[in-house]
């Protein structure tokens, strides 16, 4: 990888080296290092993907979504296309308890997606924001489209959790057997 950033340096794409230099830096454990260098990209190029991307992801994975969520944001109105980064800006949403905006932004992740690549966390988390603004029949909708999906694969926390969640939706819609 090192060879990488300075084989594009070389060639006068100092944009995607300093980029390529971040990630190696990350990898390395040198997380000041790898800072420094995407942020270095983004005062060149304020727009930069990989660097928003990287940024805002390493901000989400350690909990501090309020300096995730701008350079997400930033990032999902300039490159609307990825469901990838349309994903994790959805997650940061829910977190930050932005429930209406993270569904939408979450269901604009299945739209894209198109059934070419999978994002089941999405119908979790959708089901979550719509409980917690008790829109219950689409939270219990959600939530139990996760769980077919969960079913067909090797069961974690998470549907422990999804399942509590759903039988509280059913009870608020007064459909306790169902709970």
């Amino acid at each position: 990888a090192r060879a990488v950033a300075e084989e594009l340096q070389r060639l006068g794409v100092p944009v995607k080296a300093r980029w390529v230099q971040g990630e190696i830096a990350l990898q390395e454990g040198a997380i000041d290092g790898a800072l420094k260098e995407w942020n270095g990209v983004l005062e060149i190029d304020p727009g930069n993907l990989d660097a928003l991307f990287s940024l805002g992801t390493w901000y989400l994975d350690g909990r501090d979504f309020w300096r995730a969520e701008p350079l997400l944001a930033k990032a999902a109105r300039l490159h609307p296309d990825t469901a990838a980064l349309r994903y994790h800006y959805g997650r940061t949403l829910y977190a930050l308890g932005k429930n209406r905006e993270a569904i939408a932004e979450l269901r604009e992740v299945e739209r894209l997606a198109g059934g070419r690549e999978q994002y089941p966390l999405v119908k979790y988390l959708v089901g979550l924001a719509a409980h917690k603004l008790k829109r219950e029949p689409e939270a219990a909708e959600s939530l139990k489209a996760y769980l077919e999906w969960a079913y067909t694969q090797a069961l974690t926390a998470v549907e422990v959790d999804a399942h509590m969640k759903l039988a509280e939706v059913y009870d608020a819609l007064n459909r306790r057997l169902d709970a």
